[in-house]
């Protein structure tokens, strides 16, 4: 599905715990086993694959995973990069360690990087991050939250000026 998507010239890599998911291996699909909340394996992708343009994480839906794999990956995506975190209704459900405005969800942790990227407005109350300077927006869908890599510059209120 994704090769239709993207294009036969696209690389697809992928994480799961299930060995047989290898089967799904082919040309331009490399399918790595492990979970997405183990370091060593986003180590191992990315040694392999240093120029990464698009993350989608479909996988286990527990907070604290989609929260780390975030941390582990964001910024290692090119400066161009797209970060899809999919299935994030999940995110309000106890069984996956969610809830309403629950600290801890990754939903909390998103709205929270609604704040980082507008640092620059808080006067000095946020520091200006990585994060504030390499991210053009973040957007809420239905069940999907969106991160965009861009690096920021002059920021538009004349007020702001540059970062």
């Amino acid at each position: 599905m994704w090769r239709d998507y993207f294009g036969p010239g696209c690389q697809i890599i992928g994480i799961d715990i299930n060995p047989k998911s290898k089967q799904h291996e082919a040309d331009g699909i490399e399918v790595f086993i492990g979970s997405q909340d183990d370091p060593a394996v986003i180590d191992a992708i990315f040694a392999k694959y240093p120029k990464v343009d698009i993350v989608l994480d479909d996988g286990s839906h527990m907070m604290k995973h989609m929260i780390d794999s975030f941390k582990w990956m964001y910024d290692r995506l090119q400066p161009n990069g797209v970060y899809i975190v999919e299935d994030t209704h999940t995110c309000y459900w106890d069984n996956y360690g969610g809830g309403v405005k629950r600290a801890g969800s990754f939903m909390e942790f998103a709205k929270d990087k609604l704040d980082e990227i507008n640092a620059v407005h808080t006067h000095g109350v946020l520091p200006v991050t990585d994060f504030t300077r390499s991210t053009n927006y973040v957007a809420f869908y239905d069940s999907v939250v969106v991160f965009e890599r861009k690096k920021q510059g002059k920021r538009q209120h004349p007020i702001t000026g540059s970062m």
